[in-house]
């Protein structure tokens, strides 16, 4: 209901009212949203009622009038959640928390962590709640097109654009940033070239990945796109420095290359006929990379290849040659890879045999 517009600003100036009762009208969010945004004074606040107090769409129209007053926001939002929590549906206390985390600018603020936790505790639920329905479902046009669960969220807050914005952000922040084997400028190098990501677009970059694991929420993405701006961010300074990246995961590689060739050497030659120029010669020669080994190693040193014995599976024993070609086939991983393996990390690396000497039994 409106209120005409001469008896709010009666009531404003303190013009005696006789068709109404104050305190009726106090009571009434209709009209006291219409009081305060017309005198733009949030201290009308304090003359609201308890039934107007406890109106989530009075109190969604404060929070956001009086955005920048972090004080008067978290009085308001506080209040509500205390003395309107039982009667409330989720939906509500969500949606008032999620206003706080975006109006507030204080991250230390108490009100901001406290809206934080329950937030971040709904989306988890959510998680749980949404992995639940997946494993009972049988129906299987539906595990197709489930992915991530987003769709779930579509459907359960269909009206709440706070929540289904939370929700994705979060979901897409999970997808890039939480899986420990996954890195984004590795990803993009991986996949395009510079000029295809900027002939393809930044955007569409983001809404493909997103696809590969929740096409709904790839799709909600594509039409709210500043929900992943800082995401857009990261991608637009790593096409920036595409060359220097470029060129120090090359370096990295084979600074790493050289250093598994140093481990490979101070374990095993004692017990090879072979010197350290002969390993580096035969990898270098067998896999074409000796050039690469020389350019990204500063303390490379040279040696005189006619001098350096020449390796071949006839004038190796099959001991040699079997700890060589092991060599060999792990660097090869590595060059196909395109990554140094991280024994704390990778999991297949840590779980492989250890590259050891074959050592022919002692004949009696």
């Amino acid at each position: 209901m409106k209120y005409p517009k001469k008896l709010v600003q009666d009531y404003l100036s303190g013009v005696e009212i006789n068709d109404y009762d104050i305190d009726e009208l106090e009571d009434n969010p209709e009209f006291m949203e219409q009081a305060i945004i017309m005198a733009h004074d949030y201290k009308l606040y304090d003359l609201c009622g308890e039934v107007a107090k406890r109106d989530y769409h009075l109190v969604k129209t404060l929070m956001a009038t009086f955005a920048d007053n972090a004080e008067f926001i978290t009085k308001v939002a506080t209040y509500y959640l205390k003395k309107a929590s039982i009667d409330l549906e989720e939906e509500g206390i969500i949606e008032i928390n999620l206003l706080l985390l975006k109006y507030l600018k204080d991250y230390a603020a108490d009100a901001y962590v406290r809206a934080s936790f329950v937030c971040h505790t709904f989306y988890l639920k959510e998680q749980v709640l949404n992995e639940k329905l997946y494993l009972e479902s049988t129906d299987e046009n539906f595990k197709d097109i489930y992915g991530k669960g987003f769709i779930v969220t579509v459907l359960n807050y269909p009206n709440s654009e706070l929540i289904k914005d939370y929700v994705a952000q979060e979901m897409a922040y999970d997808i890039f940033e939480k899986n420990k084997d996954f890195c984004l400028e590795n990803y993009l190098h991986d996949t395009y070239t510079k000029e295809q990501i900027v002939e393809k677009g930044i955007n569409n970059i983001i809404v493909d990945y997103l696809n590969m694991f929740d096409s709904t929420l790839a799709d909600y993405i594509s039409v709210h796109i500043k929900l992943v701006s800082n995401l857009k961010k990261r991608i637009e300074y790593m096409v920036k420095r595409w060359d220097y990246f470029a060129f120090n995961k090359e370096a990295e590689i084979y600074e790493g290359i050289m250093d598994i060739i140093d481990d490979f050497c101070n374990e095993f030659t004692f017990s090879l006929a072979l010197g350290y120029d002969e390993v580096i010669y035969f990898i270098g020669t067998e896999l074409n990379i000796m050039a690469k080994l020389k350019e990204y190693n500063e303390d490379f040193i040279d040696f005189d290849e006619a001098k350096v014995k020449k390796i071949s599976r006839e004038n190796l024993s099959f001991y040699e040659y079997a700890n060589l070609m092991d060599l060999k086939k792990k660097i090869q991983k590595i060059l196909k890879n395109g990554a140094i393996p991280d024994p704390y990390i990778d999991e297949e690396v840590q779980n492989a045999p250890v590259l050891k000497l074959k050592v022919p039994k002692t004949q009696k």
